[in-house]
């Protein structure tokens, strides 16, 4: 689970969640010190303050660690006229108990406990999914837990050889961060720049500078081109492993160059990407480059299915004048952020072109209709979405025992026959066979499993969206908060590349529909009308899974969720 939950290209669905209790804690104090300074809207509180109370009902890490009911904070945080101050101290008080410190060793221990002792997968998939927020929200890099699962269950040199392994696992994420100095090579237009450069601890330099503990010889001055510029060493960087060391780094020499560029604007100060980190607790040095551009963490076709869209697109794209513009603007701005490697830049395009692609709406605030108006493509498309992602997985597993056990179900693609072999009875003979031929793949087994658990049941499925529309809605609104927080405080939170992700996920999910609405079905002309469309859509379904005795059939399956 860990090891999906830290590729790069897995659905949103299956990584970690951007937040845990101890982080909505600490959302919270932010959000209220923002709005008692006047810089965003005192209805945020209200938002924050109710996910933060669903979420430490239900979470056993919050519920092992804190000896005071939860229903005296709930009391308090919950109901809209409490003083602000009031809810600020109740925070202050729980985040006490549940700092984020002791959120990650008390979920360490009960983990541990879960594997070695209990086995509950269900308690285990909750908790390490808090882990990995809680790991992410440390400072490790994502880069960093994914190297860290491959060494130590693949191809380390000790053996795993039972469930007590994972006490060793975890030791690999101390909570104390090492110290780091770093090593570019920048263009020559940082000479003369030395002094300014000392302040934020850059030193700049025509050689490879000594390194105090370091042993640097000729081998490692080679690991970065000797001709190509200055050298530029950042020092002083604090951090949990070697990218995310890089990525601190690389943020300062970025606020460098944007200082420099304040004063001269016909060149811009560069870095190469490619640099020397080097770790000087532990005496290590490795050549870094930067991850996955949080933009590009996302199901993409292949460059031939793209030809095919894009053509299909030009020569029958028909949208009307206005919407046309606004699909445009809508589309320009996500290419902005598909081209910055700057997350402030990258988040405030993608909600600009987010925000820009909604129809208004003078009865409801800006942000209820942002959410309302999102949520039905995101619902409609949701469990096809899951089933398709899952059929993926099967096919890469074994596609010929898949395309066996599909043989016999109706159905014109290979998603569709999965979501009857999934809800239908008569195929449960062929259900059983793919549980058992994949008892052995643990997380595909219990993907399976679970999916039929949904699937089977209209109610299920109902329950499921009720879900996921809550938590949607509550991502939303923090990718608003942290949009105002940025533009108005400069704080960019720890969890942004997250909020990136998912926002990129769902601007790019209602451009596709409407693209598809308007080109391969010819239902619509307007952007409007293609959110009246889908509005109506998912009523639609909502309504004919929500009917009394309303079963799954052969012949209703199609029509129901596509």
């Amino acid at each position: 689970m860990f090891e999906e939950a830290f590729f790069d290209f897995s659905l949103d669905t299956y990584k970690p969640s951007a937040m845990n209790s101890s982080l909505l804690c600490g959302e919270a104090l932010v959000v209220i010190n923002a709005v008692k300074k006047g810089q965003i809207k005192e209805p945020n509180i209200d938002h924050v303050l109710e996910e933060l109370c669903d979420s430490i009902e239900k979470d056993p890490v919050v519920l092992s660690l804190v000896d005071i009911d939860l229903k005296e904070f709930i009391s308090i945080l919950r109901p809209p006229k409490t003083p602000i101050d009031e809810k600020k101290t109740t925070i202050e008080v729980l985040l006490s108990y549940i700092n984020l410190p002791k959120y990650k060793l008390r979920n360490e221990e009960l983990l541990i406990g879960q594997i070695t002792e209990i086995h509950d997968k269900k308690a285990i998939r909750n908790l390490a999914r808090s882990y990995g927020t809680t790991l992410l929200n440390f400072n490790y890099s994502e880069r960093y837990i994914s190297d860290s699962i491959q060494k130590f269950f693949y191809h380390g040199q000790r053996r795993v050889e039972g469930n007590v392994a994972i006490k060793e696992f975890l030791k690999l994420f101390p909570n104390s961060p090492d110290q780091f100095c770093i090593i570019y090579k920048g263009l020559d237009l940082y000479s003369g720049l030395e002094d300014a450069a000392k302040v934020l601890n850059i030193s700049i330099s025509e050689i490879f500078s000594e390194i105090e503990g370091v042993d640097i010889n000729n081998n490692t001055r080679g690991m970065l081109s000797k001709t190509d510029g200055l050298y530029l060493k950042v020092d002083k960087v604090e951090a949990m492993d070697l990218s995310s060391a890089k990525q601190s780094a690389d943020e300062r020499l970025k606020t460098f160059g944007t200082i420099f560029s304040l004063f001269h604007h016909k060149e811009q100060l560069s870095f190469k990407d490619e640099c020397l980190v080097i770790n000087l607790t532990k005496g290590e040095i490795k050549k870094r480059k930067s991850g996955v551009n949080p933009m590009l963490k996302c199901v993409d076709t292949t460059k031939v299915k793209s030809l095919i869209k894009i053509n299909e697109f030009i020569t029958k794209f028909g949208m009307k004048t206005g919407s046309f513009q606004k699909f445009a603007n809508a589309a320009q701005l996500h290419s902005m952020a598909l081209n910055s490697n700057s997350e402030h830049n990258q988040i405030i395009n993608l909600w600009i072109a987010f925000e820009s692609i909604i129809p208004a709406n003078n009865d409801k605030s800006n942000i209820l209709n942002i959410v309302d108006s999102t949520l039905p493509f995101l619902n409609f498309t949701y469990y096809p979405r899951l089933v398709r992602m899952l059929t993926r997985d099967l096919i890469n597993w074994n596609g010929k025992l898949t395309r066996q056990v599909l043989n016999g179900i109706d159905g014109e693609s290979a998603p569709l026959k999965v979501m009857k072999l999934l809800s239908l009875p008569e195929y449960k003979n062929k259900l059983v066979e793919l549980k058992q031929s994949t008892k052995d793949f643990h997380l595909l087994n219990d993907r399976i499993e679970y999916y039929e658990s949904i699937m089977s049941d209209p109610k299920m499925i109902t329950s499921g969206l009720e879900t996921h529309s809550k938590r949607v809605s509550q991502q939303i609104r923090r990718i608003y908060r942290a949009r105002n927080l940025i533009v108005h405080t400069g704080v960019i939170p720890t969890y942004t590349k997250i909020l990136i992700e998912n926002l990129h996920d769902y601007l790019d999910l209602i451009l596709e529909t409407i693209i598809e609405l308007n080109v391969s079905h010819g239902k619509i002309s307007t952007i409007e009308q293609g959110f009246k469309f889908m509005e109506l859509k998912n009523a639609t379904f909502i309504r004919r899974i929500s009917a009394k005795g309303f079963t799954f059939s052969n012949d209703n399956i199609k029509d129901v969720f596509y």
